[in-house]
């Protein structure tokens, strides 16, 4: 009798430690995020309240530039979800082998330029601004624009071939050039000319040179100035990026980076889920969540899509058809 209840809480013990052993696995199931570091705020809210909804142990997302990011998941990085602020990057000339062949646009953002008042010349710049605001003209636009660039502040502009934000402060200069001045290259002929550029290889790393005097401008993402708290110079549509109506005009600028000439393009923000992914079904869910919830990314200074795009080259999963199915997502296109 005692050798059968002996055998019997042995078992029971077993299938406690067993349990135990799954539940605590379970919970510690994570997800490895790669997110532009402009949208690692917003990432992050969402990637907690999906964690805590699943009852996952939650880990930052690793953030970076778009463009240097897909390089390192290309590279062999481990990665599950990449959320990139660039079409280019989500493409295959980027992710090579990790490439799925589809991803998801799920909001859209604009070009700002942020300043600090660490410079008498900013009130001039200030008043030149607010004059352009009330007057919708071209020609106070380029006399804002002319100052701007006249070598009297030190700019910030990221790296173009490693952050997309660097490379859409150049074509915003060259936007400004051709709607104000009906010549491209005007602004960015003065910028290079007086050598104010300060540069880095993504835009967060200007924060702080921003915040200390080091710079008085720096051309960063609406939504990354709104979560930083900084002053801004908000640019109309037609130069800012963050039209998807004026895609056609925005295709008329270009610039050149390491991995080629990048065309101009609405400033959106795309969800994949590289060909490595370790945790496959999870990162589904993850992006069936953002296109679910992405309504909570205003908060942010984010303008959710609704429906969301998704772009293919190859037959999406279906997570993404039932998406398609119920209007929560339209085709866009090819990838």
């Amino acid at each position: 009798m005692k050798a059968r209840q002996l055998i019997t809480a042995i078992a029971i013990i077993i299938i406690l430690l067993v349990s135990s052993y799954f539940f605590l696995n379970e919970k510690r199931d994570t997800l490895i995020v790669y997110t532009a570091d402009a949208y690692a705020v917003e990432t992050s809210y969402m990637l907690s309240n999906f964690s805590s909804i699943h009852g996952l142990a939650f880990t930052n997302p690793n953030t970076g530039g778009s463009f240097t990011l897909a390089r390192q998941i290309a590279q062999g990085s481990q990665d599950d979800v990449f959320i990139s602020v660039s079409k280019a990057s989500v493409s295959k000339s980027y992710l090579a082998g990790m490439y799925s062949g589809w991803a998801v646009a799920f909001a859209s953002d604009e070009m700002t330029i942020a300043y600090s008042n660490s410079s008498p010349a900013i009130n001039e710049l200030i008043n030149l601004y607010q004059n352009a605001m009330q007057t919708d003209s071209n020609s106070s636009w380029a006399q804002f624009f002319y100052y701007l660039t006249s070598g009297s502040f030190r700019i910030g502009i990221s790296d173009p071939s490693s952050d997309p934000a660097g490379l859409r402060a150049w074509l915003t200069l060259e936007a400004a050039g051709l709607a104000y001045a009906d010549n491209e290259t005007l602004y960015v002929d003065r910028m290079i000319s007086s050598n104010s550029n300060l540069t880095a290889a993504n835009a967060a790393e200007l924060v702080a040179p921003l915040e200390a005097g080091q710079i008085q401008l720096l051309f960063i993402y609406r939504s990354a100035a709104i979560s930083l708290g900084l002053s801004r110079f908000d640019l109309p549509a037609l130069i800012n990026l963050g039209d998807p109506e004026l895609s056609s005009f925005y295709s008329e600028l270009a610039w050149g980076t390491d991995n080629g000439l990048q065309r101009g393009a609405p400033i959106l923000l795309f969800i994949t889920v590289p060909k490595g992914s370790k945790n496959y079904m999870l990162a589904m869910d993850f992006v069936s969540y953002i296109v679910n919830q992405n309504s909570a990314l205003t908060k942010f200074g984010l303008q959710p899509l609704n429906p969301c795009v998704a772009f293919n080259s190859s037959d999406l999963p279906s997570q993404l058809q039932s998406l398609v199915s119920s209007g929560k997502i339209i085709l866009g296109g090819s990838l």
